[in-house]
C-alpha cells in the first residue's frame, strides 16, 4: 500500500486560484450532514426519517503552531481575494477511494427527487442494477436528455481539480443506445466523449488524464429533434500522486468527494507566541454547497 495517508500539503483554492496549503490537523471532522428526526410513538415502536444525500461540513483545525502566513491566506481566501466562486479541495485521505461527490458516483441517489440531479431540474428514473461483481448500486438511474442539451452550457458540469503531476483516473459505468447522448468529460485541451463501461467490466478506471488543471465532467445529447436515454449506474475517479503505483480498479467505491465548499462566517485566528516569525491557532468551517446552488 502506498503511503497516502502521510500528506503534509492539500490541494486547497478557488477556480481562479489553487495552491498548496499545509494539511490540516488529523482527527479533521469532515462528517455529512442531512436531514434527520425520530421519535417514540405512543405504542412504543420507533420510526426514524433521514434524507438520502447529505452535505459535507468540513471543520478545520491547524492546531497552535501554524504560521501567519497561512492565517493571511485562509482569510484571503474567504474574503474574495482570489475568487468569488466555491472552494475546492482534496482530502488526501480519499485519493484512491473516490473523490467525486456522492450524488455523482452514485446517481440513482437522486431518483425520488432525494437527490440534487445530474441535470438541473431533470429527475431520473429508476431500473435495477443488473449482476456483477464490482460491487456496484443496486439502481440505475436514467436519465430522458432533452435534443440539443449541452451540460457545458446548462451549468451543469462536475468541476474537479487537478493538483500538479497528479493523474486523474475516471470511468463511468453507463449505456446510451444512441451515440448522441453521452457522458463527457472537458479539460484545457478539448472536450471528449467518455467511454462506455459495462456492468462486469474488470476497469473501473479506464480514462487516465496528466498534465491538464481541471476536468469537468457532464452529460449532453447533440441530437437535434430526439430526447435520448442515457442510463448510468455509478462513476468512479481517483487521484495518482507523482512516482506511486495504482491501487485495483475495481470494486466501485461510494463517493467522497464534495461538489464545492463555503466558508461559514470567518476563519478564526488565535495568536500564541513570536517563535519563528510567530506561531497562531487557525481553524474555519467549509459547508458544501455546490450541488445546491
Amino acid at each position: 500500500m502506498s503511503d497516502f495517508f502521510n500528506r503534509e500539503q492539500m490541494w486547497f483554492g478557488t477556480e481562479e486560484s489553487m495552491r498548496w496549503i499545509e494539511t490540516p490537523q488529523t482527527g479533521a471532522d469532515v462528517s455529512p450532514l442531512g436531514f434527520g428526526t425520530s421519535a417514540t410513538s405512543l405504542n412504543g415502536g420507533g420510526y426514524v426519517r433521514n434524507s438520502w444525500d447529505s452535505h459535507k461540513v468540513h471543520n478545520f483545525s491547524w492546531g497552535e503552531s501554524a504560521s501567519p502566513s497561512l492565517a493571511s491566506l485562509i482569510h484571503a481566501y474567504r474574503n474574495g481575494s482570489y475568487g468569488r466562486g466555491l472552494i475546492y479541495f482534496h482530502d488526501p485521505m480519499y485519493y484512491q477511494t473516490n473523490i467525486l461527490p456522492r450524488r455523482v458516483a452514485d446517481p440513482s441517489m437522486a431518483v425520488n427527487y432525494e437527490a440534487a440531479p445530474l441535470i438541473r431540474d431533470l429527475w431520473p428514473r429508476a431500473t435495477p442494477t443488473g449482476a456483477n461483481a464490482n460491487n456496484l448500486p443496486v439502481q440505475t438511474a436514467i436519465y430522458d436528455v432533452p435534443p440539443e442539451y449541452d451540460g457545458m452550457v446548462g451549468m451543469d458540469e462536475i468541476y474537479i481539480p487537478i493538483p500538479p503531476g497528479f493523474t486523474f483516473n475516471f470511468g463511468a459505468v453507463y449505456s446510451s443506445a444512441n451515440a448522441a447522448a453521452r457522458i463527457y468529460y472537458r479539460t484545457p485541451s478539448g472536450k471528449f466523449t467518455v467511454a462506455q463501461t459495462t456492468l462486469t467490466a474488470t476497469d473501473l478506471l479506464p480514462i487516465s488524464i496528466a498534465g491538464e488543471p481541471w476536468v469537468r465532467i457532464g452529460i449532453e445529447n447533440t441530437a437535434t429533434s430526439t430526447t435520448h436515454a442515457v442510463s448510468i449506474t455509478a462513476m468512479m475517479a481517483r487521484l495518482l500522486p507523482p512516482g506511486e503505483s495504482p491501487e485495483p480498479t475495481t470494486p466501485w467505491m461510494g463517493g467522497e468527494g464534495h461538489s464545492g465548499c463555503q466558508f461559514q462566517g470567518n476563519p478564526t485566528i488565535v495568536n500564541y507566541n513570536g517563535v519563528n516569525g510567530g506561531q497562531v491557532g487557525i481553524a474555519c468551517t467549509l459547508v458544501e454547497t455546490g450541488a445546491w446552488q
